[in-house]
């Protein structure tokens, strides 16, 4: 079993809330709970919206870059808002998508991808574009299979890197290999089917052999399995280990002790 060198301690750092908001919206549909404590979710994610929608708003107005953070995640949250009945104000989830989708709609969108014009890190920033890019209903294309199979190309020995060193957003190789798992299975093409099989099953053999240090690991081991097709029955040890992590107090720690 291949086992990860521990993260470093970081001070002052909260989980996102945009993250936080998509896990309780999602909480709502998928647990079964009583009547009270549902409504108590939904209470308590209304009262953040407004937060995340001024946050978001004052980003995009004032940032050139589209971060994960802001841009791709807070679509990837905004989405899952609106399924669950949770609207968010229309005219700053119009201007968040434009901005963060520009580089995959505009004219020279294609031979951008082709020629790597607008390349960062593949993961997590580009599979969390693709992501976005699906949350807001974006087909598959030429160029999204582009983007798509250079992500598949950066595999090394079963996952992905990433040079984003900003713990814990986006240091985990756990969320790098999830997010990759995620995006090439959204948008790799047809007639690479076999190659992306491939890519994936690598993917979660080393999702599933690798031990995770924290948190942020655990939940991208589960997820990233489950991205990939694992049955549930073979999940049930990534599961675990994500559960036996909870505190008495019910939350989870970003890192052991």
């Amino acid at each position: 079993m291949h086992r990860l060198p521990p993260l470093p301690r970081v001070r002052g750092l909260s989980p996102s809330v945009a993250l936080v908001m998509a896990v309780a919206a999602g909480f709502m549909s998928v647990t079964p709970v009583r009547a009270q404590q549902a409504s108590a979710v939904r209470a308590a994610v209304v009262r953040a919206r407004p937060a995340l929608e001024r946050s978001v708003e004052t980003f995009v107005s004032k940032r050139s870059c589209v971060s994960c953070h802001h841009n791709s995640v807070a679509l990837l949250t905004f989405a899952s808002l609106d399924r669950h009945g949770l609207a968010v104000n229309a005219r700053v989830r119009a201007v968040l998508e434009a901005k963060t989708l520009f580089e995959l709609r505009r004219a020279s969108a294609f031979d951008d991808a082709v020629q790597g014009a607008n390349l960062g890190d593949p993961t997590p920033n580009d599979s969390y574009l693709l992501m976005a890019a699906h949350a807001a209903g974006m087909a598959p294309d030429a160029t999204l299979g582009v983007h798509a199979r250079r992500i598949g190309r950066w595999q090394r020995d079963g996952h992905w890197m990433t040079s984003d060193f900003r713990p814990p957003h986006s240091s985990s190789l756990f969320t790098a290999t999830a997010t990759a798992v995620r995006a090439i299975r959204l948008y790799m093409p047809p007639s690479l089917t076999h190659e992306r099989d491939a890519t994936v099953a690598r993917a979660t053999a080393w999702l599933a052999a690798t031990a995770p240090i924290s948190t942020e690991d655990a939940a991208f081991r589960v997820m990233g399995l489950a991205w990939g097709g694992t049955p549930a029955a073979a999940l049930a040890a990534a599961v675990a280990d994500l559960r036996a992590r909870q505190l008495p107090s019910g939350g989870w720690p970003q890192l052991p002790g």
